[in-house]
């Protein structure tokens, strides 16, 4: 870019650099004769003294034309260039030391040695370096008065250079301080040196409708951050987030379900990895069974993975999600419905064994031929007949059950005397008929002959009916099957970014 400069007298036109301002030239030339270089012509003499007078003299014009009619810098435009030309070499010295960044060599003092440009020192608050007229390497003498035209002030610049210094926890991390609500005082550097450098993760993840798969939500209101992709439901189950970068140490996740979740009684935790973690929801699980029909029934977030079998023995046993390590028992409400009463026998983390049981109790009666048995037990005893005694061989029953077995003779009009035997075991009773006068023993027994029997224990029914609930707390979902349009998982993460 260049600066015009006008003559006065001629109105003719010269450029020059910018940077060397607007100026004017006076064309005050006397006799401009035109004769050659050398002239002796007293004319050409006195636009030489004149022109020469001007150049040397002048402390307004830069520039002075010669009798030639040439442009010619005066002696004090030959000054005013050198000055503009070192402001603008001290500019581009002074952005050369601000990108080299500063080195603190402690505080002004006698015998303190410059060896660099941007080395600085304190003194009385203030920074200062070495100047560009200063020779170096440079040793102070400690008096200001005399050396101090030598330096220059550094201003906010090495303030500005140590805040943003990020070597360490030593450096602009320490020069920022505050107070805690307890007016404790803190430094920067002492949050970092406790928490060490970390990453914060945030974001909502929700799976809107059955199928649509778990998303984060990314609208006017929400945004996430330090995740990768979308999650996704492995096989176990559990909701799978990436974290967009690997860290080399675990941090911590935290995975707060809403209020919506909430009162629908669903908890979440979660298992974090170094580039990863896999979010578990659980709640309790609730079931209705149905004896008469053999059928069951969940909740809508369990009722794809809840079965029921039953077994050969006359159990049924219902299959459904784990349970963690250290579960609870199962509950049954209530314990009797229907004709039967059922338990539970035996679960185990993902089962349970349940079994509709009926007391131990029946009636026997002889039709002439044989001895028959009415029960409701799934196993049928076996009777057996010697000598006026009948052994009725029932399913075992545990030691802790055992009671003696109870006869009632049958209404009959057979003159007979019906009572129990001797024989009382953990699996068989006995049963004598004697003669009502003689008290023997009879070898025959006259047909109608019968009695009821009953023991104070359960044995597997065989068939059942009614409904009954059963309840296990903290059974593990799969996220894959729960869905609600406005139920958010809220995530938020601190990852350690440092080894």
């Amino acid at each position: 870019m260049t600066t015009t400069i006008r003559r006065i007298n001629t109105g003719t036109s010269i450029n020059q650099p910018a940077s060397a301002g607007f100026l004017w030239a006076f064309d005050m030339t006397t006799y401009k004769t035109g004769n050659p270089l050398g002239s002796p012509a007293p004319q050409d003499l006195f636009d030489n003294s004149q022109n020469l007078d001007h150049r040397e003299n002048d402390t307004e014009k830069e520039i002075w034309p010669d009798r030639f009619g040439r442009d010619r810098l005066t002696w004090y435009g030959i000054e005013r260039k050198a000055e503009r030309q070192r402001d603008v070499f001290e500019s581009r010295f002074d952005n050369f030391l601000r990108s080299s960044g500063y080195q603190d060599v402690g505080v002004y003092r006698q015998g303190l040695e410059i060896t660099e440009r941007n080395q600085i020192f304190w003194r009385d608050g203030e920074l200062y370096r070495a100047g560009a007229s200063l020779t170096l390497p440079y040793t102070t003498t400690g008096e200001w008065a005399v050396e101090g035209g030598y330096f220059v002030a550094v201003g906010d610049a090495a303030l500005r250079q140590s805040l943003a210094d990020a070597d360490g926890l030593e450096n602009g991390a320490q020069l920022v301080g505050f107070s805690d609500e307890f007016n404790q005082k803190w430094k920067v550097s002492d949050l970092l040196r406790q928490f060490g450098p970390t990453y914060i993760q945030f974001g909502a993840i929700r799976q809107a409708v059955q199928g649509g798969g778990w998303r984060f939500i990314s609208d006017t209101d929400h945004r996430p951050r330090g995740f990768s992709g979308q999650p996704a439901v492995d096989s176990n189950g559990d909701i799978i987030v990436n974290f967009d970068r690997g860290f080399p140490k675990v941090g911590g996740l935290l995975v707060c379900p809403d209020e919506t979740l909430a009162l629908f009684g669903i908890t979440v935790g979660a298992s974090v990895g170094l580039d990863f973690a896999a979010i578990s929801m659980s709640k309790d699980m609730s079931l209705i069974v149905n004896l008469g029909d053999k059928t069951i029934d969940a909740e809508t977030y369990f009722r794809p993975r809840v079965s029921m079998t039953e077994n050969s023995d006359g159990t049924f046993t219902v299959t459904h999600p784990p349970v963690p390590s250290g579960f609870e028992a199962p509950v049954m409400s209530p314990s009797f419905v229907g004709n039967v009463d059922a338990r539970i026998v035996d679960f185990t983390s993902t089962t349970i064994t349940i079994a509709p049981t009926v007391p131990l109790n029946g009636s026997v009666v002889f039709d002439g031929s044989n001895w028959n048995v009415v029960t409701a037990a799934k196993v049928k005893p076996t009777l057996s007949f010697n000598a006026g005694v009948l052994t009725v061989a029932h399913q075992p029953i545990s030691a802790a059950q055992e009671k003696f077995a109870l006869i009632s003779p049958r209404r009959t009009n057979v003159p007979i005397s019906i009572s129990a035997g001797t024989q009382q075991g953990l699996n068989s009773f006995s049963v004598e008929f004697r003669n009502p006068t003689t008290g023997q023993l009879l070898s025959v027994v006259p047909p109608g002959a019968g009695f009821f029997y009953q023991r104070d224990v359960s044995v597997i029914a065989e068939q059942g009916s009614g409904t009954f609930s059963i309840k296990r707390g903290s059974v593990k979902l799969n996220a894959g099957d729960v869905f609600l349009e406005n139920a958010n998982l809220w995530i938020l993460g601190m990852q350690i970014v440092e080894p």
